[in-house]
């Protein structure tokens, strides 16, 4: 009995702690992704080489798609020279690799480069020529796979990763052209040896000749690299550099030879989804982009539906939400739809929370990159009503001394130039001399959006930008364009657009042996052209190619506008009008806005979520913010997006859609980096703003008032936005009022609302109007989303420990108890037979 009880009691101690450890696992899907930082690699210069002791460190190297990718380094030599005898600087550029590539990166027929004009680092450091005559300072006496040939400059020739042709020529643009590639020939170093730049590093979607991420294996992704090739002061041949640029181009064997690679990972990019299966249109405002997709991809993997997200304007997302007779969709805008009398009810879910921002690069008269731009509403105003000189057609321009355009000639030439700039950005007043053309305009995009409906009222709720619209000149005499003064900007309807109304024209120009001037003209769309969207935007700010065209090109056929070469590195000034998630995926800086209080405030996450606090429902309870109540910390572009549906879609449709809103602002607001997370430049939605999704989904799934379940239509409490219960807010099947202010209770369907604003059966608890605090309180996301497989995991296995537990427990207990009871019955019996019993 003795060692049957140990056996017991041992096998009872192993079952309990592998039940325990069992229980204790991780939930698979869930897991947060790493950090962008936990994936940064520093690699170091090669030992006993020139640049032996610097160290260059790539801070995400993981989970990548096409993004902008910070770099930093130390222990460099500084640049000297920023237009002639330029030294000691950084090449980087991406490469294409496989699985076996080594540590010492892909072979340099693998890179992208040769395409960015060769300025300042002087032809051929930006090309891909290698070969040259044995006279000359370019020649390589280690280069003898591609020499100089009959009088042909050797070249590496690129070879795309699919397979296809090698290029042909040192400037054959089949794959890549200086419009589309990202090497970055000229990234300078400060004095104290360090330097950083942010690097745009493009997946299979956007490059298909480097295919990073692409499927080239069941399960496995291609990775790519960033190859970083120091420059110094001597030519390739060991001849001093003097005062000239280096001529040679950094896949010459003797420079590639001190090359440094760092490999990337990127997320899949092909669709993972099955065919063949059931599939959900969502579409609507950009702002939703990023989140939308990542959430996408999880669900396809998660669900049997596959989801799909297809840009398009609020408007047209409001129209397809509410067209539920031909089929319908789940649409997200920013601004609520209209309810139509007769039509079933809508339902508002807010879904995702960001904002709109000035993103910029900047670099200052020695190179360095800008960090902090404060921008208030006048200057905004100023750049979008294109009073600078420079932003208007030939209005920096004169003809004997005599202003082309005289409507703006007594305005600052360019933003830079202004006092209003200089005054609140005094660390930058004296940064800018040294540009050749000054800065460029603020890009914008050319659709319509709600968001756009938010600057304008921004605008309109800042006295001084107000004034300025209406023609009231600035303190130092600055006045806006008159073409616009007569779009009424500073008291009329918001705009959900960026009008380009300055009629002027400017005189193109063609330089051969001198610049003559033609016949042709442009307009303002040539100088200061629209972008396609939020994203495009910021990713041509990160390139800083804003598209003028101003440049007549000959030979062109027929003749026409080219557009112009873009900013050289060290001189480059950028600003766009985009919002947090593409500022975030490219890298950007963000100018500092002031809020209602004149505090200067950056899109950061608690700021968003500060604005998220001041928003206010209107009178179908969908919640928005008004850029006046944006005080205390509150970021003034903060912006909300809804899903919005219809209840009177299908069954199965709402059902599909329902999940999809659950899934959206559960799991969907774990930040992070992985497919299904919420991507960088989100803040997670408060845990009031989750609840009024979720009862807009319950409102979806039930479906419209009287169209089945019990009680259908009672007129009493239906509310499609599944508001909360408050007394005598009942309202029978319209929008009713949400939940964040005690709206009307119950699901559309449920009808169970009483006419003292009792909760009916979609409904929640009844509760008083939400504060601006309950706002603010982000809450626990994990404990707080909707009962997903993995949530449901994460409660019962606890509920199972304790059992198990309890369990073990008692089985531990039995023989214990056993051995007790023998034990006293040994002492009452006979001593021998007993204890023989015993035994």
């Amino acid at each position: 009995m003795g060692a049957l009880l140990r056996i017991r009691v041992l096998s009872g101690l192993t079952a309990l702690a592998a039940t325990v450890g069992l229980v204790l696992l991780p939930t698979g899907g869930g897991a947060n992704a790493a950090d962008a930082t936990e994936s940064a690699v520093t690699v170091e210069a090669p030992e006993g080489g020139r640049f032996e002791g610097l160290e260059v460190t790539v801070h995400q190297t993981k989970q990548l798609r096409t993004q902008g990718v910070r770099l930093t380094w130390e222990g460099g030599k500084p640049t000297t020279g920023i237009t002639a005898g330029t030294h000691n600087y950084l090449q980087i550029m991406q490469c294409w690799g496989d699985e076996d590539t080594g540590p010492a990166g892909p072979d340099r027929e693998q890179c992208e480069f040769g395409a960015n004009p060769s300025q300042p680092t002087g032809f051929p450091a930006g090309q891909r020529q290698v070969g040259f005559e044995s006279g000359s300072r370019s020649h390589d006496p280690a280069e003898s796979e591609y020499p100089a040939t009959s009088g042909r400059l050797g070249f590496v020739p690129f070879r795309p990763a699919d397979g296809s042709p090698a290029t042909t020529s040192h400037d054959d643009p089949t794959y890549y052209n200086q419009n589309t590639t990202t090497a970055q020939p000229f990234n300078l170093t400060g004095q104290n040896g360090t330097g950083e730049a942010v690097y745009e590093v493009k997946s299979a979607i956007d490059a298909t000749w480097l295919d990073c991420g692409g499927t080239v294996a069941a399960g496995q992704q291609r990775p790519c690299w960033l190859v970083i090739v120091p420059r110094g002061d001597v030519q390739v041949n060991g001849e001093p550099g003097a005062n000239n640029d280096l001529e040679s181009s950094p896949l010459s064997t003797t420079n590639w030879n001190e090359r440094m690679a760092v490999k990337l990972d990127f997320l899949p990019t092909e669709d993972t989804c099955p065919t063949g299966r059931d599939e959900r249109d969502t579409r609507g405002t950009e702002m939703v982009e990023d989140a939308a997709r990542s959430w996408n991809r999880s669900l396809c993997a998660t669900s049997g539906v596959t989801y799909s997200y297809n840009k398009a304007t609020d408007i047209v997302a409001r129209d397809t939400a509410q067209n539920y007779s031909s089929g319908g969709t789940l649409g997200f805008a920013s601004d609520p739809a209209e309810q139509v009398a007769g039509d079933k009810p809508l339902v508002h879910a807010p879904v995702a929370l960001s904002g709109l921002t000035v993103g910029f690069f900047i670099e200052d008269k020695n190179g360095a990159p800008v960090k902090q731009l404060r921008l208030n509403a006048r200057l905004i105003a100023k750049l979008l009503t294109s009073s600078y000189q420079v932003d208007v057609p030939d209005g920096a321009e004169s003809d004997n001394g005599v202003p082309r355009q005289p409507h703006v000639a007594d305005n600052p030439r360019s933003l830079v130039d202004d006092p209003e700039f200089k005054k609140l950005n005094p660390s930058l007043a004296d940064k800018f001399t040294h540009y050749q053309h000054h800065p460029q305009g603020l890009m914008v995009s050319i659709d319509n959006a709600d968001v756009y409906r938010l600057v304008w009222q921004w605008l309109q709720s800042d006295k001084d930008a107000r004034a300025f619209l209406s023609g009231t000149p600035d303190q130092w005499g600055m006045k806006v364009n008159r073409y616009y003064k007569a779009l009424n900007l500073d008291s009329g309807t918001p705009l959900d657009t960026f009008p380009k109304a300055d009629e002027s024209k400017g005189i193109p120009k063609v330089c051969q042996s001198e610049c003559v001037t033609l016949e042709a003209r442009f307009d303002i769309n040539n100088l200061r052209p629209y972008t396609n969207g939020l994203s495009n935007t910021a990713e041509r700010v990160r390139q800083v190619r804003p598209g003028q065209m101003t440049t007549w090109d000959p030979q062109k056929n027929p003749q026409g506008l080219k557009e112009d070469p873009t900013q050289q590195p060290g001189r480059r000034f950028q600003l766009g009008l985009t919002d947090t998630a593409s500022a975030e995926q490219y890298g950007l800086q963000t100018a500092q806005l002031p809020d209602a209080d004149g505090t200067w405030v950056s899109p950061t996450e608690a700021a968003l979520l500060k604005g998220a606090a001041a928003m206010k429902p209107d009178k179908a309870g969908v919640y928005g913010l008004d850029p006046a109540d944006a005080d205390d910390g509150a970021y003034p572009l903060t912006a909300l997006t809804h899903a919005i549906a219809s209840t009177g879609l299908e069954k199965k449709a709402r059902t599909e859609y329902a999940e999809y809103i659950r899934y959206a602002v559960g799991r969907g607001q774990t930040p992070g980096l992985s497919n299904g997370q919420l991507p960088h430049g989100y803040a997670p939605l408060p845990d009031k703003l989750r609840d009024q999704a979720r009862d807009a989904a319950d409102a979806l799934e039930a479906g419209a008032p009287g169209d089945g379940g019990p009680g259908g239509n009672n007129g009493e409490g239906g509310s499609p936005n599944g508001g909360q219960g408050g007394p005598g807010t009942g309202s029978p099947g319209g929008t009713g009022t949400s939940g964040l202010d005690g709206g009307a209770g119950g699901a559309a369907a449920g009808g169970g609302g009483d006419a003292d604003g009792g909760s009916g059966s979609g409904g929640g608890e009844n509760d008083p109007a939400n504060t601006e605090d309950d706002l603010a309180d982000q809450g626990n996301v994990a404990q707080t989303g909707p009962s997903t497989p993995e949530t449901l995991l994460g409660v019962i296995r606890w509920v199972l420990l304790a059992v198990l537990i309890l369990a073990a427990a008692s089985a531990l207990a039995g023989p214990a108890l056993m051995r007790i009871a023998a034990l006293r019955a040994a002492r009452a019996s006979d001593a021998a037979g007993s204890a023989k019993s015993a035994s």
